[in-house]
């Protein structure tokens, strides 16, 4: 091997544990970035590949009154139309461990021909035969049974019945029930009527052609074929018009992805300042060698070549094996996305642009890196780099002048934390990697805590223990009477909830009407407690005022406080000053005062359902209360359809933020081990400089333990150090994450919140961080003779 490479290698083998160090500071930093973009590339692929793969529905009508299967045949028909699904069903109940579940029994008109919303089958028999359900499967991976049992079922109408659980499918547009406590299954129509319910069609859901490409126009064409089927005799038809081309997460999948490439981009850079701090501590350390080489003949270029070299080799190994553990960390951060959104992985690989992008960064990133320590210390003259003699500048500072004054101090320990501050500039380094690990830490867990403020925030508009939902509509007053009688039940209360037709006001095509909840709000009523975030809160004396969820805002950024917006209510047209904003993730609906709602509506005095607030309020009785509830109601002659408690939408809620957390959590782990490399890496320099040092102290008598408590404490100072700063910079940090987050889920910033506990984990983890990154330099002190050290050069 020619002797300036054999050079390389020897600066390579000779510290191996240091090569190690470097090489995997800059693999995790490699490997987090590209397994990002690995999870985003494949993702959204397979999502878009997958959505389009089962012909979505862009438009959905629902009749409340029914119709006959010949209106499939008119509608495909119609200009914009490519082909359309009729469906009915019910809403039936079964009974788990953990209560009550809901379960929607989708029929099929025509289960050989489906052609739109396409379902997979996996297992079991297809299509369901009479008495068998075919639940999606992520339903069946929440349910405790198998394949072939018999479930008991709980009709609308209160009917106890058997059905056998024959298969399960994927349904890509089916709500997954790990995003919402309600199950999905398909059913025959001679099941529905086994059950006793209505076999009639009720939803016609209709895929559009290639003239419709967005949501506004999908939007427009439903209302036509409102008004054209309205012409036709039908009345009570809803519209509700989607995106053809998007799937349902797309959006929020991208901007987690976002923030996931940001968190990722920072474990690559710190893994740079340990190369940095590498390649500058054995340019000072080989000093006499560039005087050697430069005194016999080698130029600046040269020996800086050599030095590249070396940061090139460690970007050639890291790329070794951050490809490989890349790949495999991108396919697992993959599966737990898809398993979450119910997607499968159809294609798993490693984009070429993202492998370009892998081996760009790592061998090229480190070797940038490098160029400041070589160009500052390739400069050096042949007398300066052979000379023994260097005058010693002796360093004055507040610091030093305090810890000498500090007596009560030990000896070893004043001088470990003199050590501590001994390489300033390397000491920052290492400080901003784990000051930047344990600011991504603590803004992490607070970013959980404020997701849960936020969560409490949206269902105290719903803020009573469960809900009452019935079979049809009976006078509010006796419904709010009869279940008050109920044991249990502290108070009772029934909502109006209607929806009104709003005209857009945008001057372009999409200036259709859209429908909207509206419902019936009663200031200062502890049954619904809303969270304002512009304007003020509807008061008892208001009348066409109302507060709009902040959904609005994002779709349409023209509408603001002050302004008014027009509703057609039986068909009646009806103007409303927009008085404030309130929290609601991801809906469009607007509150208006009950006592004005219940003047412009005829059957404002029937009721379809009853939100309670119970006597106790933890989980335990209110699984046990709603069966009580339930039966209590239907002895009284209601037709119960299902009831719903809150804490089950809590709980279904915080497990989705908990994935979002988790992943959240997951790189800044990454980011953890790029510090706790980056400070393995200094304690090893600091261990190598310091050798004589060593030597000497061993000489007059130091012990094996004094020499290894003054590497521990001083990789303990930097870490507590890094924790003090990272703990007030995560307030900021916290904040930038609270409006990415906030804007990307609830079109809000969430609000922050401090988290001690974070602060106190995280105050854990860096001592334990500390401690294992200078085990390996303490024992290699250690293990020092006196004669190797005083020799060493």
């Amino acid at each position: 091997m020619n002797p300036r490479w054999n050079k390389v290698w020897r600066d390579l083998w000779a510290n191996k544990s240091r090569t190690i160090v470097v090489v995997l500071a800059i693999a995790v930093g490699v490997m987090a970035f590209s397994s990002v973009f690995i999870t985003r590339a494949v993702l959204l692929k397979d999502m878009n590949t997958q959505y389009t793969a089962i012909n979505p529905s862009s438009v959905i009508l629902r009749f409340r009154d029914g119709f006959e299967p010949d209106l499939v045949n008119w509608i495909e028909t119609q200009k914009g139309v490519k082909a359309a699904r009729a469906t009915g069903g019910t809403l039936v109940r079964i009974f788990t461990p953990q209560g009550a579940r809901n379960v929607e029994l989708i029929a099929l008109n025509d289960y050989d021909k489906i052609l739109v919303n396409q379902v997979t089958p996996e297992t079991g028999s297809w299509p369901p035969q009479r008495k068998e359900l075919i639940f999606e499967r992520r339903s069946a991976l929440a349910l405790p049974y198998q394949l072939g049992d018999d479930i008991e079922i709980e009709t609308p109408k209160g009917r106890q019945k058997t059905l056998n659980f024959a298969g399960t499918v994927h349904d890509l547009r089916a709500i997954p029930a790990n995003l919402f406590p309600q199950f999905t299954a398909y059913v025959s129509f001679d099941t529905i009527r086994y059950l006793d319910e209505s076999d009639v069609l009720t939803s016609l859901e209709i895929q559009t052609d290639d003239t419709i490409k967005t949501k506004d126009k999908a939007l427009a064409l439903g209302n036509q074929l409102k008004k054209d089927l309205e012409n036709r005799g039908f009345e009570h038809i809803s519209v509700r018009a989607e995106d053809p081309n998007k799937h349902w997460s797309q959006d929020v999948t991208s901007a987690f992805v976002m923030i996931l490439t940001i968190i990722g981009a920072f474990s690559l850079v710190l893994s740079l300042f340990l190369v940095f701090n590498t390649v500058s501590a054995i340019v000072v350390q080989q000093k006499k060698q560039i005087g050697i080489m430069k005194a016999i003949g080698a130029k600046r270029l040269q020996i800086s070549i050599l030095f590249l070299a070396m940061a090139l080799s460690y970007g050639f190994l890291s790329l070794l094996v951050a490809i490989p553990v890349g790949a495999l960390l991108g396919y697992g951060s993959l599966a737990m996305v898809t398993n979450f959104l119910n997607l499968e992985i159809l294609d798993f690989h490693i984009p070429p642009m993202v492998l370009a992008m892998e081996t760009g960064i790592a061998l090229v990133v480190p070797v940038i890196a490098a160029l400041i320590p070589i160009i500052q210390g390739t400069k050096i003259t042949v007398r300066e780099a052979i000379s023994d003699y260097v005058v010693a500048k002796q360093q004055k500072s507040w610091l030093n002048s305090l810890l000498t004054e500090l007596t009560m101090l030990s000896r070893p320990m004043a001088v470990s934390l003199r050590n501590t501050f001994r390489q300033k500039g390397r000491l920052i380094l290492t400080l901003v990697t784990l000051t930047i690990a344990g600011t991504l830490f603590v803004s992490v867990i607070g970013v959980r805590s404020s997701m849960v403020v936020e969560l409490n925030n949206i269902l105290e508009l719903n803020n009573y223990d469960m809900e009452l939902y019935f079979d049809g509509t009976y006078d509010s007053q006796k419904v709010t009477t009869d279940t008050q009688k109920v044991e249990g039940v502290a108070e009772a209360y029934t909502p109006l909830n209607i929806s009104g037709e709003w005209q857009k006001n945008s001057g372009s095509e999409s200036d259709q009407k859209e429908f909207i909840p509206i419902q019936g709000y009663i200031p200062n009523s502890q049954f619904s407690l809303v969270t304002i975030t512009r304007g003020r809160n509807l008061q008892r004396s208001d009348s066409n005022q109302i507060i709009i969820s902040n959904k609005f805002l994002r779709d349409d950024p023209s509408i603001e406080v002050g302004k008014t917006l027009t509703f057609t209510i039986n068909d009646k047209d009806y103007d409303f000053e927009i008085v404030g904003v309130y929290l609601l993730a991801d809906t469009k609906m607007v509150l208006v005062n009950s006592n004005y709602l219940r003047k412009i509506v005829p059957d404002a005095d029937q009721a379809s359902s009853v939100q309670i607030k119970t006597t106790k309020h933890d989980s335990a009785f209110l699984i046990s209360f709603a069966k009580t509830v339930e039966e209590s109601m239907k002895r009284r002659g209601y037709d119960v359809a299902y009831s719903l408690t809150i804490d089950s939408i809590r709980s279904a809620s915080a497990g989705q933020f908990d994935f979002l957390v988790g992943f959240l959590m997951m790189m800044a782990a990454l980011v953890a081990v790029v510090g706790g490399l980056g400070l393995a890496g200094t304690m090893s320099l600091n261990v190598l400089e310091r050798t004589r040092e060593i030597g000497v102290m061993r000489s007059i008598g130091a012990s094996n333990s004094s020499v290894f408590r003054l590497v521990i404490v001083e990789s303990l100072s930097i870490g507590f150090i890094s924790w003090l700063i990272a703990v007030p910079l995560s307030v900021p940090v916290g904040l930038g994450f609270c409006y990415a987050l906030g804007t990307a889920f609830f079109e809000e910033v969430l609000p922050y919140v401090f988290s001690p506990v974070g602060m106190l984990i995280w105050l854990v983890l860096v001592i334990v961080i500390a401690v294992l990154a200078s085990i390996a330099p303490a024992k290699k002190a250690v293990s020092l003779t006196v004669r190797d050290t005083l020799s060493y050069e």
